[in-house]
């Protein structure tokens, strides 16, 4: 038997006029005629057929059907609306052997899978990174023109409210930018039973980025704008002074195109987007939900959000370890 993943890209993808897709489909049943028509060895004793079956849907992929070739990850207990191609190969000769099938589950939210981790702030980059040096940033910000300035006449003053009160809130916590073990307690409830490791004492991979003054700003006002719609904002939602200074920026604006959710908070009463390896390069899809913390995501988050068990140390440096987060498949899915 066999398992093949693959990103949802491949039903739409050609093989010149042809679908890639059954093309695939078709190899993988007959391996011994691809091999052949590659032009490579096959072995005498090579008619071995593979029948593909869905792990979603009770069919076979038989007929040109690819209902129930993609797993929306948050169909089934998996904090994160993760949408790939999982298809199932059983070797014809093991006889009438049926698999079953995936069975859906509630959904779980980002709240349920990362916020029982330790608050932690971030740094800034490019300047001198301290406790008060990150309080004094943000802080500062309050008679800005960002902070007052709402979205729209009907939700304006109170958006702009809440934007206030998080910049005078705005404290470091307790175990400040975290570090590659962070003390604490984990309180298992529903997925959490399969991350918490109550022998660890704490956390490991709990450790932030250091982000521009500016990109701070942003993260604080698109985490507020989050908790009032309940939606990541785009970038015409975001005032005047928040806009990067990029040329992408204003094609976006003017079109709602590529880059107009270049800063995009994640939900805390959602599953969250996809997590991928592009984490590693930047922080900006990857938004704490939390204004107080204003911030991206940790390995650790990132990797609960992928079902990793908290005893799952990640080695490397962290875009390393970023990487190997968002290359996986979730290993509770797997499961």
């Amino acid at each position: 038997m066999f398992v093949m993943e693959y990103v949802k890209g491949l039903l739409s993808a050609k093989a010149g006029n042809a679908s890639l897709f059954h093309r695939v489909l078709d190899d993988l049943r007959k391996p011994s005629v691809a091999l052949a028509r590659e032009g490579r060895p096959v072995a005498s004793d090579s008619a071995t057929c593979y029948r593909i079956y869905s792990l979603v849907e009770r069919q076979l992929f038989d007929s040109g059907n690819v209902e129930g070739s993609v797993i929306q990850s948050e169909k089934y207990g998996i904090p994160q609306a993760r949408h790939r191609v999982i298809l199932l190969g059983i070797r014809d000769d093991l006889g009438q052997v049926v698999p079953g099938i995936l069975k859906p589950q509630p959904l779980v939210s980002l709240e349920n899978a990362i916020g029982d981790l330790p608050k932690v702030r971030s740094g800034l980059s490019r300047r001198h990174d301290s406790a008060a040096a990150w309080q004094a940033c943000l802080r500062s910000q309050e008679n800005s023109r960002w902070a007052n300035v709402g979205t729209c006449k009907a939700d304006g003053e109170t958006l702009s409210l809440m934007i206030r009160e998080s910049l005078r809130s705005i404290a470091p916590p307790e175990a400040d930018r975290g570090s590659e073990f962070v003390g604490g307690n984990a309180q298992p409830k529903r997925l959490r039973k399969w991350l918490v490791d109550a022998r660890l004492g704490g956390f490991c991979n709990h450790s932030t980025r250091g982000h521009m003054e500016s990109d701070l700003h942003r993260y604080l006002y698109a985490a507020c704008f989050a908790r009032k719609h309940g939606r990541s904002p785009t970038l015409q939602n975001f005032p005047t002074d928040l806009i990067p200074d990029h040329g992408n920026a204003d094609t976006a604006i003017a079109d709602g195109g590529y880059f107009s959710d270049r800063f995009r908070v994640q939900v805390a009463t959602r599953p969250s987007t996809t997590i991928v390896s592009h984490i590693s390069k930047d922080g900006h899809y990857y938004i704490h939900p939390d204004p107080l913390q204003c911030r991206s995501l940790t390995v650790r988050e990132a990797a609960r959000l992928q079902t990793f068990p908290d005893n799952y140390f990640f080695c490397g440096p962290r875009t390393a370890q970023y990487t190997q987060v968002g290359n996986a498949v979730p290993p509770l899915l797997a499961r």
